[in-house]
Order: C-alpha cells, then structure tokens, then sequence
C-alpha cells in the first residue's frame, strides 16, 4: 500500500514532513518491515530500536513513526536519536507524540546538547517553517546525559538561543555522550 495515504503526512491538516526525510525513510520502511516483521513474530516479545545520528536519527524516527503507526501492536518500536533535526510541523508533532508517547515512559527519544552547532543554526531555519521537535528531548553533554527533558513540542534549543555560547566547532555535531559519531579517515 502506498506509505502517504495510509498515514496522510507529506502534507495536508494532518501535518508536513521535510520531503528529504520522507523519501529516504519510505524507501527504508518498504526494505526492511517484512524482515523486521518476521523477526518479531518468531521472537514474541522482541522490541525493534531505531538509532541514528543527525539526518540518520531524522530518518530513522520517521521510520519508525511509520512502523508504530501501520505495525504498533506487533514491533512497539523505540527511538534512540543522536543530534535528530525535527522532522516535521507541529501537527504531524502532535501526532508522532501521541504514537509515541501514550505510555508512562514516552518511548522517542532525541538527545541534544547545546554546543551542537547544526542544531543550534538551523534553528531558525526550524522554527520559520513551524517544525517542532517530536518525541521526547534529552538534554546531554557531549561526554553524559543530564537529566533535563522537555516532551511539550517545544525546543531547549530554542531557548539556548538566548544564551551566550563559547565558540562552536562543527565536529562539537560529531560528539555525543563521549562518542565521536563522525566521519572518520583510515
């Protein structure tokens, strides 16, 4: 079946998502749900994790929205993100937080850290086109996670803005909770 009329998100009331994103994370879904599919049925009880980093933790998210949205019952996936873009406006936010985030524990998560400088230019960027974060955001550093959280919609980011920052350095994008998550030469 066709992945936008069934969830109706590439645009429309129910919401738009960045056309990149879309496309890449459609063309993951219809490679690998029947794998993941098969897998889970064999392994009652087995919980599929989508990870990425940067446009990886946005395409895996999305993937994963469509997986939750078509197939919840049988992978009640999780979303792990490092440095995610926000993938969509606020009511496809809406509707990715409500799949999401239905439990106690909301099961999307997106850890940032504020000297991140991708997140923290392309904010504005964000915030003109009315995307909003979706999921839950987990505030860390680039060597630990901190324990602050925001699962409203709304960015820290946004209000990090605000803060005077010491000089950002793009590799500071690569650095996640003592990881480096970049390209790498041999």
């Amino acid at each position: 079946s066709d992945l936008e009329s069934d969830l109706d998100i590439s645009h429309g009331s129910n919401g738009r998502v960045h056309i990149g994103f879309y496309e890449a994370s459609t063309n993951l879904y219809r490679k690998f749900i029947p794998a993941l599919l098969e897998t889970t049925r064999a392994n009652p009880g087995y919980r599929v994790i989508f990870t990425g980093h940067s446009l990886g933790g946005a395409v895996a998210s999305l993937t994963a929205y469509y997986a939750a949205s078509l197939h919840g019952h049988e992978l009640d996936p999780l979303i792990a993100a490092f440095a995610a873009p926000r993938i969509g406006d606020a009511n496809f936010s809406l509707r990715f937080n409500k799949t999401f985030g239905g439990r106690q524990l909301n099961t999307a998560w997106n850890l940032v850290h504020d000297r991140d400088p991708i997140l923290h230019f392309n904010t504005p960027m964000w915030e003109s086109m009315n995307f909003r974060q979706s999921g839950s955001l987990i505030q860390c550093s680039t060597e630990s996670i901190e324990a602050r959280t925001k699962t409203d919609g709304t960015s820290s980011l946004a209000l990090l803005l605000d803060k005077a920052l010491p000089p950002l350095n793009v590799l500071d994008h690569c650095w996640y909770i003592g990881t480096y998550m970049g390209p790498r030469l041999r």
